[in-house]
C-alpha cells in the first residue's frame, strides 16, 4: 500500500502534465489556424491582408517558444517559413502560389495538433 500511493500521485501528475500540453498545443493552433483564415478571406476579398498576416506572424513567434518543448522543432521551422515565405512576398504573389502556401500552412499546423495527441499509436 505505502508503494501504491506515489504510484497513483505520479501517474496523476503525468497525466495531468499531458493534459495540459495537448490543451496548450490545441489552443496555440487553432488560434494560429484561425488567423491563416483571416489571412485568406482577406486576400480573397482583395484587401490589404498585412495587419492580418503580421498578428499571425507576432502570435506564432510568441507561442513558438512554448510549443518547443512539446513539438518537434523541424515542423515548427516548417510553419515559420510558410509564415515568412507569405510575408516577405505578399505584394507579389499569385493567387495559386498563396493558396499553395496557405494550404501547406494548414496542412502543418493540423499535422501539429494531431501528432501531439495521446493515442494508442504515441505510446507505442
Amino acid at each position: 500500500m505505502k508503494r501504491l500511493i506515489p504510484a497513483v500521485i505520479i501517474v496523476a501528475i503525468v497525466l495531468g502534465l499531458n493534459f495540459f500540453s495537448d490543451c496548450y498545443i490545441r489552443n496555440a493552433c487553432a488560434s494560429a489556424l484561425s488567423l491563416v483564415e483571416q489571412c485568406e478571406e482577406e486576400w480573397l476579398a482583395e484587401k490589404r491582408y498585412d495587419t492580418a498576416l503580421s498578428s499571425l506572424r507576432d502570435e506564432w513567434n510568441h507561442t513558438e517558444y512554448g510549443l518547443s518543448f512539446f513539438v518537434n522543432h523541424e515542423k515548427l521551422s516548417n510553419v515559420e517559413l510558410e509564415i515568412k515565405t507569405l510575408f516577405e512576398n505578399n505584394d507579389k504573389m499569385e493567387k495559386a502560389v498563396f493558396h499553395e502556401h496557405i494550404r501547406s500552412l494548414k496542412v502543418l499546423l493540423e499535422q501539429i495538433a494531431d501528432d501531439t495527441k495521446l493515442n494508442i499509436k504515441s505510446l507505442a
